[in-house]
């Protein structure tokens, strides 16, 4: 980690009826699928992964839950 950088993240659970057995890749492309025009797929997808290092979000699933863990604010344009 570099020194003197801060890290912010937003972390948000979906709530759903039933447990999910799903990988996050799977749940990730339903998403994407069925959500095609909103703007968080871009960030989804990788479509930034040349311009920006972050904000990206990633799909986990823990305990049987779907949890989106958003990054911000941290290397905003990518440094060579």
């Amino acid at each position: 980690m570099i020194p003197n950088q801060k890290i912010s993240t937003i972390n948000v659970r979906l709530r759903t009826d039933k447990p999910v057995r799903k990988t996050p890749y799977q749940v990730k492309g339903v998403i994407m699928n069925q959500h095609s025009n909103n703007e968080i797929v871009p960030m989804l997808d990788g479509t930034y992964r040349e311009k920006f290092l972050y904000p990206r979000v990633q799909v986990k699933i823990l305990d049987e839950q779907i949890y989106f863990i958003g990054i911000v604010n941290f290397f905003r344009y990518k440094r060579f």
